[in-house]
């Protein structure tokens, strides 16, 4: 499923009808194969976004807790080396997806829900979880040879198979209920006709005739076989003819497990929803409706007690669930056709929360087995789901917005001291440089309000020196798990727009990545845009390195470096580039 070394380990759901694809390869390793199955993590949250430093080293890259910077580069537009006429499709819009930046400890989500249901099945079913053996009953595929594959055929269609244990050596503790596996691997949904007279052609199932089996994947059909051509196979010792089926239809990359229904068994509880939704940023407001959706029903008053809500305040005042407004009601959820086995949602639990203070609340629903003896009522799992509530400037929430702000830096008008004004309510601790990040200042306890400030020491160059005073504030929260809050302000600088840089330096092929001093390589940033602009005359193509803090007086310092390639598809001996640079830009094409 995935590349054995650190060299390729890119995420499915980044190409064309990728989570549907990585979906077929879980049900192979974890029902279909005999063993243990092995999770990269991030599968189940379906992450996409992938290391934007070279085509030939395709790795996932994305972080479970909150945070911006791979959202910045998420666009992917290097290709692959590896792969012919590799699909890229979402991998190519991440920088444009705003739930890249958000928490991923989702536990609502459908991927996550869905590997869970395959855990619930090997626990369900011994044969999935210890089987030996692994029985090819019948397939219907053809040769393809897609472009690139240098004449090597690949195996396309359908497959049947039994999962069972392997009685010259097994004796599973909880009965040996064979499972009928059947998966296909077309980009497209087909129906399969089977001759159930002849059998060569007939699709046989590991059971008898007049059977009624139950897929024990959601949607959890039923469908009674049909008496097969008298051919039998002994499977779990019967001395019947195995029954046929005479048509199937299996969706795009799509899969399906069948036990007989009276072996069929229900799957646990699962939380399938919450709303407003896992991290989600709302503005500040005094009360705030939730929703818990769930996979089955359930005891409303058991879910109400079992629910408790954590925050981080600044004024550390914790919601209130108003007892009048519970209401627990059947829901009507239709399967998304583009994930296969995906799990409804059948019940939900709604309620209005009060008090609801700007910062971080948590939202923490203990239906382990430990809390709740009742299995119909147990979920089996400590659940937590997170949402973030303030103003627009609050960083820890609207972290795409408000990461500048004129008026948060200032010096006092009467001592002329430096000082911040925070926002950033639930927050637990802070720290700020003065001098870009040269060095920062101790973690402090959050409290808000007017801070003062020290400026920090600094020391370099006459060409790394800068006008006026910036500050760079960071803030970290224990409930978000991230430090990615960070906001830049100056002091004195209203009318001018907002600075994330010093200054820049440009190195490269032209001036020999800085040896030659006899070129102008500064930056000259315009106060009224944001932009940095710079005039380079070189050959086409040719690549650049933006650095931050090396100019000509010491070319051997390597300092924070973002490299910018320049392409185009016609390639003339000379011409001129014009590179605008803004704050969240770290590449450009022509």
């Amino acid at each position: 499923m995935y590349g054995t070394s650190n060299q390729d380990v890119f995420r499915w759901p980044a190409i064309k009808n990728g989570t549907d694809r990585m979906l077929l390869a879980l049900f192979i390793t974890t029902l279909h194969m005999p063993g243990i199955p092995l999770l990269l993590w991030g599968e189940e949250q379906a992450f996409y976004v992938l290391d934007s430093t070279a085509a030939n080293y395709l790795f996932g890259r994305q972080p479970m807790s909150s945070n911006t910077a791979w959202q910045a580069h998420g666009c992917y537009k290097l290709g692959s080396e590896q792969y012919f006429e590799w699909p890229a499709e979402s991998v190519l819009n991440g920088c444009n997806d705003n739930s890249v930046s958000l928490d991923h400890r989702d536990p609502t989500h459908p991927v996550r829900n869905i590997i869970r249901s395959m855990h619930a099945l090997r626990e369900q079913y011994p044969a999935l979880n210890d089987g030996f053996n692994l029985q090819s009953l019948s397939k219907k595929t053809h040769q393809v040879y897609p472009p690139g594959s240098y004449g090597v055929a690949t195996e396309t269609g359908m497959w049947s198979v039994v999962r069972n244990q392997l009685d010259a050596i097994q004796q599973l503790d909880q009965g040996n209920q064979s499972v009928w596996l059947m998966y296909q691997n077309e980009d497209h949904q087909v129906s399969y006709d089977f001759d159930c007279s002849n059998n060569d052609t007939a699709l046989l199932a590991p059971f008898p005739g007049g059977t009624t089996v139950k897929n024990i994947i959601s949607p959890y059909e039923e469908i009674k076989l049909q008496d097969g051509p008298g051919k039998k196979l002994f499977i779990d010792k019967s001395q019947e003819a195995n029954g046929c089926l005479s048509n199937l239809v299996l969706d795009h990359w799509g899969f399906k497990a069948y036990v007989p229904k009276t072996a069929w068994k229900p799957l646990p509880p699962m939380l399938t929803g919450f709303l407003p939704g896992h991290d989600a940023r709302l503005p500040s407001a005094p009360a705030v409706d939730i929703e818990l959706h769930f996979s089955q029903k359930l005891d409303c008053d058991v879910v109400t007690k079992n629910l408790v809500i954590d925050s981080t305040t600044q004024d550390h005042v914790v919601p209130k669930i108003d007892p009048s407004s519970i209401d627990c009601a059947n829901i009507s959820e239709a399967g998304s056709a583009s994930l296969g086995a995906y799990i409804p949602s059948m019940w939900k639990w709604k309620a209005t929360l009060t008090d609801v203070a700007d910062g971080i609340h948590v939202v923490t629903l203990n239906m382990s087995s430990a809390a709740i003896s009742d299995a119909q009522n147990s979920t089996g799992s400590i659940d937590h789901l997170m949402f973030r509530i303030g103003r627009e400037d609050n960083p820890l929430v609207f972290q795409q917005t408000s990461h500048t702000a004129a008026y948060t830096y200032s010096r006092d008008p009467t001592t002329r001291d430096l000082r911040v004004n925070h926002t950033a309510a639930g927050a637990d601790k802070w720290r700020y440089s003065t001098n870009w990040g040269s060095s920062w200042s101790t973690w402090m306890q959050y409290e808000g309000g007017l801070t003062p400030v020290k400026k920090l020491s600094w020391s370099g160059t006459r060409s790394q020196r800068w006008s006026g005073d910036h500050v760079i504030l960071q803030y970290w929260t224990k409930m978000g798990g991230s430090s990615d809050h960070v906001v830049h302000a100056d002091a004195g600088w209203s009318d001018k727009a907002p600075r994330r840089f010093p200054h820049l330096f440009a190195q490269g092929l032209f001036n020999l990545f800085g040896y030659d001093s006899g070129l102008p390589n500064d930056f000259a940033f315009d106060a009224k845009t944001g932009n940095s602009t710079f005039h380079l005359s070189t050959e086409w193509p040719t690549t650049i390195q933006l650095n931050v803090w090396v100019s000509f007086a010491d070319p051997r310092s390597l300092g924070s470096k973002v490299l910018i390639i320049i392409s185009r598809a016609s390639t003339p001996t000379a011409t001129l580039i014009k590179a605008s640079c803004t704050e969240t830009q770290t590449a450009m094409e022509s």
